[in-house]
Protein backbone atom coordinates (compact mmCIF):
# COMPACT_ATOMS: atom_id res chain seq x y z
CA UNK A 1 0.00 0.00 0.00
CA UNK A 2 1.27 3.48 -0.83
CA UNK A 3 2.02 5.74 2.11
CA UNK A 4 0.04 8.55 0.49
CA UNK A 5 -3.10 6.41 0.67
CA UNK A 6 -2.52 5.26 4.23
CA UNK A 7 -3.53 6.30 7.71
CA UNK A 8 -3.74 4.32 10.94
CA UNK A 9 -7.36 5.40 11.32
CA UNK A 10 -8.38 3.19 8.37
CA UNK A 11 -7.72 -0.02 10.29
CA UNK A 12 -9.09 -1.79 13.32
CA UNK A 13 -5.84 -3.65 13.96
CA UNK A 14 -2.16 -3.18 13.14
CA UNK A 15 0.46 -5.93 13.21
CA UNK A 16 4.01 -4.62 13.58
CA UNK A 17 7.31 -6.25 12.79
CA UNK A 18 10.05 -5.51 15.34
CA UNK A 19 13.55 -5.14 13.87
CA UNK A 20 13.86 -2.24 11.45
CA UNK A 21 10.34 -1.11 12.33
CA UNK A 22 10.29 -0.49 16.09
CA UNK A 23 13.83 -1.49 17.10
CA UNK A 24 16.77 -0.11 15.14
CA UNK A 25 19.20 -2.70 13.75
CA UNK A 26 22.63 -2.51 12.16
CA UNK A 27 23.69 -5.76 10.49
CA UNK A 28 27.13 -4.34 9.65
CA UNK A 29 27.87 -4.19 13.40
CA UNK A 30 27.24 -7.92 13.61
CA UNK A 31 29.87 -8.75 11.00
CA UNK A 32 32.34 -6.26 12.49
CA UNK A 33 31.87 -7.70 15.96
CA UNK A 34 32.66 -11.21 14.80
CA UNK A 35 35.56 -9.92 12.71
CA UNK A 36 37.12 -8.61 15.92
CA UNK A 37 36.97 -12.17 17.20
CA UNK A 38 38.79 -13.48 14.14
CA UNK A 39 35.84 -14.37 11.89
CA UNK A 40 36.50 -12.76 8.51
CA UNK A 41 33.52 -13.93 6.45
CA UNK A 42 30.52 -13.85 8.80
CA UNK A 43 28.29 -12.15 6.22
CA UNK A 44 28.60 -15.16 3.91
CA UNK A 45 26.89 -17.22 6.62
CA UNK A 46 24.35 -14.74 7.94
CA UNK A 47 22.74 -11.49 6.79
CA UNK A 48 19.33 -9.81 6.89
CA UNK A 49 18.28 -11.68 3.75
CA UNK A 50 20.04 -15.05 3.94
CA UNK A 51 21.17 -17.36 6.67
CA UNK A 52 22.51 -20.83 7.42
CA UNK A 53 19.85 -23.36 8.55
CA UNK A 54 21.09 -23.26 12.15
CA UNK A 55 19.83 -19.70 12.44
CA UNK A 56 16.39 -20.71 11.16
CA UNK A 57 16.28 -23.57 13.67
CA UNK A 58 17.23 -21.27 16.53
CA UNK A 59 14.73 -18.66 15.38
CA UNK A 60 11.91 -21.22 15.48
CA UNK A 61 12.92 -22.73 18.81
CA UNK A 62 14.01 -26.06 17.34
CA UNK A 63 17.41 -25.90 19.04
CA UNK A 64 18.35 -24.60 22.48
CA UNK A 65 20.65 -21.68 23.21
CA UNK A 66 23.39 -24.11 24.21
CA UNK A 67 23.06 -26.06 20.99
CA UNK A 68 22.97 -22.85 18.97
CA UNK A 69 26.21 -21.62 20.53
CA UNK A 70 27.87 -24.98 19.92
CA UNK A 71 26.77 -25.08 16.28
CA UNK A 72 27.72 -21.43 15.78
CA UNK A 73 31.24 -22.13 17.01
CA UNK A 74 31.41 -25.09 14.65
CA UNK A 75 30.15 -23.00 11.74
CA UNK A 76 32.65 -20.22 12.40
CA UNK A 77 35.55 -22.51 13.26
CA UNK A 78 35.90 -20.88 16.67
CA UNK A 79 35.78 -21.89 20.33
CA UNK A 80 34.30 -18.70 21.75
CA UNK A 81 32.70 -18.52 25.19
CA UNK A 82 28.96 -18.15 25.60
CA UNK A 83 29.51 -14.59 26.83
CA UNK A 84 31.52 -13.54 23.77
CA UNK A 85 29.11 -15.26 21.38
CA UNK A 86 26.08 -13.60 22.96
CA UNK A 87 27.70 -10.17 23.01
CA UNK A 88 28.60 -10.40 19.32
CA UNK A 89 25.25 -11.93 18.40
CA UNK A 90 23.46 -9.05 20.13
CA UNK A 91 25.66 -6.36 18.59
CA UNK A 92 23.23 -5.70 15.72
CA UNK A 93 20.53 -4.61 18.20
CA UNK A 94 20.52 -0.84 18.63
CA UNK A 95 17.87 1.36 20.25
CA UNK A 96 14.14 1.92 20.57
CA UNK A 97 13.48 5.51 19.41
CA UNK A 98 11.23 7.14 21.97
CA UNK A 99 8.90 8.62 19.34
CA UNK A 100 8.07 5.13 18.08
CA UNK A 101 7.21 3.92 21.56
CA UNK A 102 5.05 6.95 22.19
CA UNK A 103 3.25 6.26 18.91
CA UNK A 104 2.52 2.67 19.95
CA UNK A 105 1.22 3.86 23.31
CA UNK A 106 -1.13 6.26 21.57
CA UNK A 107 -2.27 3.70 19.01
CA UNK A 108 -3.03 1.18 21.73
CA UNK A 109 -5.68 3.51 23.13
CA UNK A 110 -7.68 3.27 19.89
CA UNK A 111 -6.52 0.21 17.94
CA UNK A 112 -5.71 -3.44 18.48
CA UNK A 113 -1.96 -3.71 18.00
CA UNK A 114 0.17 -6.83 17.76
CA UNK A 115 3.81 -7.74 17.31
CA UNK A 116 4.96 -10.45 14.88
CA UNK A 117 8.70 -10.96 14.87
CA UNK A 118 11.25 -13.46 13.60
CA UNK A 119 13.55 -13.45 16.61
CA UNK A 120 15.37 -15.71 19.03
CA UNK A 121 15.68 -16.09 22.78
CA UNK A 122 19.13 -14.51 23.11
CA UNK A 123 18.07 -11.41 21.23
CA UNK A 124 14.70 -11.17 22.98
CA UNK A 125 16.22 -11.35 26.45
CA UNK A 126 18.68 -8.58 25.50
CA UNK A 127 16.27 -6.08 23.93
CA UNK A 128 13.50 -6.67 26.45
CA UNK A 129 15.93 -5.83 29.27
CA UNK A 130 17.22 -2.85 27.30
CA UNK A 131 13.66 -1.63 26.80
CA UNK A 132 12.75 -1.98 30.47
CA UNK A 133 15.92 -0.18 31.52
CA UNK A 134 15.10 2.68 29.13
CA UNK A 135 11.33 3.04 29.61
CA UNK A 136 10.55 1.45 32.98
CA UNK A 137 7.83 -0.96 31.86
CA UNK A 138 7.76 -4.32 30.01
CA UNK A 139 8.10 -4.22 26.24
CA UNK A 140 5.36 -6.79 25.68
CA UNK A 141 2.83 -4.62 27.49
CA UNK A 142 2.77 -2.30 24.46
CA UNK A 143 0.78 -4.89 22.52
CA UNK A 144 -2.39 -6.89 22.85
CA UNK A 145 -0.32 -9.95 22.01
CA UNK A 146 3.28 -10.67 20.99
CA UNK A 147 4.22 -13.40 18.53
CA UNK A 148 7.89 -14.37 18.64
CA UNK A 149 8.96 -17.00 16.12
CA UNK A 150 11.08 -18.90 18.64
CA UNK A 151 8.15 -19.19 21.06
CA UNK A 152 5.57 -20.43 18.54
CA UNK A 153 7.81 -22.55 16.28
CA UNK A 154 6.93 -20.72 13.08
CA UNK A 155 8.35 -17.78 11.19
CA UNK A 156 7.66 -15.30 8.42
CA UNK A 157 7.15 -15.57 5.49
CA UNK A 158 5.23 -18.82 6.15
CA UNK A 159 1.54 -18.21 5.52
CA UNK A 160 0.72 -20.29 8.58
CA UNK A 161 2.09 -17.69 10.97
CA UNK A 162 -0.11 -14.94 9.52
CA UNK A 163 -3.12 -17.25 9.57
CA UNK A 164 -2.44 -18.05 13.22
CA UNK A 165 -2.41 -14.38 14.23
CA UNK A 166 -5.63 -13.75 12.28
CA UNK A 167 -7.47 -16.78 13.64
CA UNK A 168 -6.38 -16.56 17.28
CA UNK A 169 -7.40 -12.93 17.52
CA UNK A 170 -10.45 -13.09 15.23
CA UNK A 171 -9.04 -10.36 13.02
CA UNK A 172 -10.67 -9.24 9.79
CA UNK A 173 -7.82 -9.20 7.24
CA UNK A 174 -9.34 -6.39 5.19
CA UNK A 175 -9.39 -4.23 8.33
CA UNK A 176 -5.87 -5.15 9.44
CA UNK A 177 -2.55 -3.57 8.45
CA UNK A 178 0.77 -5.46 8.59
CA UNK A 179 3.99 -3.41 8.62
CA UNK A 180 7.38 -5.01 7.94
CA UNK A 181 10.72 -3.92 6.51
CA UNK A 182 11.17 -7.12 4.45
CA UNK A 183 9.29 -7.38 1.16
CA UNK A 184 9.05 -11.20 1.20
CA UNK A 185 7.11 -10.91 4.45
CA UNK A 186 4.68 -8.27 3.20
CA UNK A 187 4.22 -10.24 -0.04
CA UNK A 188 3.22 -13.31 1.99
CA UNK A 189 0.90 -11.31 4.24
CA UNK A 190 -1.01 -10.04 1.22
CA UNK A 191 -1.72 -13.63 0.20
CA UNK A 192 -3.83 -14.11 3.34
CA UNK A 193 -5.72 -10.87 2.70
CA UNK A 194 -3.89 -8.44 4.97
CA UNK A 195 -3.20 -4.87 3.96
CA UNK A 196 0.55 -4.36 4.04
CA UNK A 197 3.20 -1.69 4.11
CA UNK A 198 6.79 -2.50 3.19
CA UNK A 199 8.57 0.00 5.39
CA UNK A 200 11.56 1.22 3.41
CA UNK A 201 13.21 4.59 3.92
CA UNK A 202 10.43 5.82 6.20
CA UNK A 203 9.36 5.42 9.83
CA UNK A 204 6.14 4.22 11.39
CA UNK A 205 5.86 7.81 12.64
CA UNK A 206 5.52 8.99 9.03
CA UNK A 207 2.16 7.25 8.69
CA UNK A 208 -0.66 9.75 9.37
CA UNK A 209 -2.65 9.21 12.51
CA UNK A 210 -5.73 11.06 11.13
CA UNK A 211 -7.91 13.35 13.17
CA UNK A 212 -10.16 10.37 13.92
CA UNK A 213 -7.77 9.19 16.62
Amino acid sequence: MLLSALSYARFEAIIFDLGGVILNLDFSRLAKSFEKLGVTDFESRYSQYKQNPIFDKFETGKISEEEFRKKLNELLGTSLSSKLLDESWNSLLLDFPRERIELLQKLKLHKRIFLLSNTNSIHARHYEKQFYDSFGFPFRSLFEKVYYSFEIGDRKPNLSIFERVIQENQLLPHQTLFIDDTSTHTDAARLVGLHTLHLKGISINDIPMSTQL
